[in-house]
């Protein structure tokens, strides 16, 4: 796949990730309770994945470069 169509295709797959906290609004509370600890648990896996793939590499290389 070249670079433009993945862009777009990326693009649209992440939109339709962030609109997630849109459709919580319109649940019923039962059904919120029952997928709130899976939402919880990919946001903390965002934040993870974040900080072993992009902040702690890039903490090593300024690290070595002082």
């Amino acid at each position: 796949m070249s670079a433009p169509p993945a862009i777009l295709v990326f693009g649209a797959l992440m939109s339709v990730i962030a609109l997630v906290g849109s459709v919580t609004l319109v649940l019923r509370e039962a059904t919120l309770f029952r997928i709130l600890p899976m939402l919880v648990a990919f946001a903390s896996g965002s934040l993870i994945r974040s900080t072993f793939f992009l902040m702690i590499p890039a903490s090593i290389k300024h690290a070595d470069n002082t």
